[in-house]
């Protein structure tokens, strides 16, 4: 995978894991502009949501602010709009909110 660069907000349509951890994505044939890799925490996605909707945050907070790689890859279904938040702002944002940071700590996505 791809180290972590940024976590993304759902702003408009859904997304959904690809189902195969570490192939290539190819973003010519999806209307997602913006992939974001991450890694799953127990290894299968058995325990991951089908589709994540408006409002879902996605992003490996740990890989983000230990410069990690993921390994799982993101998935539109049809068009869909995301705000891209992306490793430098988020840090920062940790900086100065401790307590934020301490509540998301190990995790992959919000609902």
């Amino acid at each position: 995978g791809s180290p972590a660069e940024y976590a993304i907000l759902i702003d408009k349509g859904k997304v959904t894991f690809k189902t195969a951890p570490g192939s290539e994505f190819n973003s010519k044939n999806s209307s997602i502009s913006i992939l974001l890799p991450v890694t799953a925490m127990n290894g299968t996605s058995e325990a991951d949501p089908d589709i994540f909707e408006r409002g879902s945050f996605i992003g490996d907070i740990d890989a983000l602010l230990a410069d990690r790689k993921n390994a799982v890859a993101l998935r539109a279904i049809g068009k869909v709009s995301v705000l891209c938040l992306y490793k430098k702002d988020l840090r920062n944002f940790f900086s100065n909110n401790p307590g934020v940071l301490l509540s998301m700590l190990h995790t992959r996505y919000i609902l």
